[in-house]
């Protein structure tokens, strides 16, 4: 496909495409512009919901590229999102609107990431891969500023942010073309029969989506989505610029994360992340009135501790079970999300802030520890075992030959 397109309709095509994710960062922020009073257990499904669904569009998108094709993978996602934030801003239909545009989310980055990996060169695509995570964050940014700017009036952003998936729909249709469907071959009865018999799936699977479940359990989520009500318990004033500012530390992350992770490498940039965003949280713990400075550096060091360790998922599976790893882990990601938000209103309320905080630096130093002692980087990337390198030989060799013996001992047992 690359071979296809010119180098300006790769970029724009991977951007509009990317773009798709402006709606999810968005319904991340959502609970934090919304400030009308609400029993604990309103709040708590109204924060959850859209995590609740985005587990099921996780579970759909693999079957659904393989039997539709990605570009209309991406576009029902974002005919749930427009759907969604329309149900939110013309009818107050709140969990209905949370549930659609979670399920949106859910789908939304599996399409946009094989998209850009069919469309772009190889020279273009390290650098039009960062535009989904700038994406994400440009939608929580956006989201902020709203609260900012209309204040209580989160149907009209609401609207608002229905246009602009209105907006992202009509551009994908126009300047996205179909790449290929039924290559991705989702089989999860094939991989679960391998979990317990092959190390080469299970030991980097239980990792990486360890790893992602407790980022999540840590509050990574919780301080993107409650960004103003944090900053209104630790006695900031003016928690709506806060968000704002958080916000525009995110959009920073998320373009400083791939050069830095190309300078340090991404073992190094995720033990630093972890070691900073627990610093910052056992600080906040402990009582200090820079809550905002503290959820700065939380949010940045969160943000590209996440990233390193996003982008050693598509490296580390081997090859026969990346899409069906890679897909599960995201779906491992979706549900500590969801007990994270879920839970968050009444561990609050019953516990208070600093002991909460407390809790989620007890997991982000358990999280960081396990990154120190137990992640690696890869020594070798997909296409250098392709092209035979010798150091790919040395990492792939004792793993082909586990998998002879393995097949070996199968046809044994079914010859007798």
């Amino acid at each position: 496909m690359a071979q296809q397109l010119s180098t300006s309709a790769q970029v724009t095509s991977c951007l509009v495409a990317s773009g798709g994710l402006l709606s999810s960062g968005m319904t991340v922020a959502f609970p934090s512009i919304y400030k009308e009073q609400r029993l604990p257990t309103e709040i708590s499904w109204l924060g959850s919901a859209s995590h609740f669904a985005m587990i099921g569009g996780s579970l759909l998108v693999g079957p659904l590229m393989d039997s539709f094709g990605r570009k209309i993978g991406l576009v029902l996602a974002l005919s749930f999102s427009m759907i969604g934030w329309s149900f939110i801003g013309g009818s107050g239909w709140l969990v209905p609107g949370r549930l659609m545009t979670g399920l949106s989310a859910g789908i939304v980055s599996a399409p946009v990431s094989v998209l850009v990996a069919e469309i772009s060169a190889p020279k273009l695509r390290a650098h039009l891969t960062v535009y989904k995570h700038t994406a994400f964050s440009l939608g929580l940014f956006i989201m902020y500023s709203f609260g900012l700017i209309f204040k209580d009036r989160w149907q009209l952003s609401s609207l608002i942010c229905g246009g602009l998936s209105f907006l992202s729909l009509i551009s994908v249709v126009a300047w996205v073309p179909e790449t290929r469907r039924g290559l991705t071959n989702v089989s999860y009865g094939p991989f679960f029969a391998a979990l317990p018999r092959r190390k080469d799936v299970s030991r980097p699977f239980l990792l990486m989506a360890g790893l992602a479940s407790l980022k999540q359990l840590s509050g990574t989520t919780v301080v993107l989505s409650y960004a103003s009500q944090l900053l209104v318990a630790g006695g900031d004033t003016q928690a709506e610029l806060g968000a704002v500012y958080i916000g525009a530390v995110r959009l920073a992350a998320s373009l400083f994360a791939a050069p830095l992770a190309a300078r340090f490498g991404r073992r190094s940039l995720a033990s630093l992340g972890g070691y900073l965003s627990s610093l910052s949280l056992l600080v906040m713990a402990g009582g200090s009135s820079q809550s905002l400075a503290c959820l700065l550096v939380f949010v940045f060091s969160s943000a590209i501790s996440s990233s390193a360790i996003q982008a050693l998922v598509g490296e580390v599976f081997p090859l026969d079970f990346r899409a069906v790893c890679t897909g599960l882990t995201t779906t491992a990601t979706y549900v500590s999300a969801f007990a994270a938000l879920h839970s968050h209103p009444w561990l609050l309320s019953s516990l208070g802030l600093h002991r909460l905080l407390g809790i989620y630096a007890t997991i982000a130093v358990i999280t960081t520890l396990i990154v120190i002692f137990f992640l690696h980087d890869t020594a070798v990337t997909v296409k250098e075992v392709e092209l035979g390198q010798p150091d790919a030989e040395e990492v792939i060799e004792p793993l082909k030959e586990e998998t002879k013996e393995m097949v070996a001992a199968d046809e044994v047992k079914q010859n007798c």
